[in-house]
């Protein structure tokens, strides 16, 4: 990612790239001390709790503007939240501390920290809500589906969930 969209010298585009580096290593370090253990909310509020010292320490003006937590009821680095010291750039920030909770508490690979930064105003503010992909009508098209509540294995769109390609009509 480039930074001179933020508005940065080429130095300090490295200088910021380096320290997002390390905001997310800080986070993936603090959640992998506890994989195997079971120990799902422990471990992403270790994410959390780590991810959020760190951008307290960034120069930047952030505002969290995709995040998690709300619906899972888990720790969380939450929407309007304002990170870094307020005096570099302000950006906008998506981020999940510990993608991937299940798999870190099992000890198993594929858990992983996400940050991005934006220049303020450039990314999407969304709700806490969980997108579907579902099928309609005869010609097969992919749809957006959104729903305020979490999918079950109950509920009737969880097999649109598994599904990983449109079938195509017999016709």
């Amino acid at each position: 990612m480039s930074l001179k969209s933020i508005g940065q010298d080429s130095r300090l585009d490295r200088a910021l790239s380096l320290e997002i580096v390390r905001v997310t290593e800080r986070a993936a370090v603090a959640a992998a001390r506890l994989r195997g253990r079971g120990a799902e909310k422990k471990s992403d509020q270790a994410a959390v709790d780590a991810m959020r010292r760190e951008l307290s320490g960034l120069a930047i003006d952030g505002t969290v503007v995709i995040g998690e937590g709300e619906m899972d009821e888990a720790p969380m680095l939450f929407i309007g939240e304002k990170v870094g010291t307020g005096s570099g750039p302000k950006v906008d920030i998506a981020v999940d501390p510990l993608e991937g909770t299940t798999l870190c508490a099992k000890n198993m690979p594929g858990a992983i920290a996400t940050l991005a930064l934006a220049q303020n105003g450039t990314l999407l503010h969304a709700p806490d809500i969980y997108m579907t992909r579902s099928r309609s009508g005869r010609v097969t098209r992919k749809t957006l589906s959104i729903s305020t509540r979490r999918p079950t294995k109950t509920s009737s769109i969880w097999p649109r969930l598994k599904a990983s390609s449109p079938r195509r009509s017999p016709l």
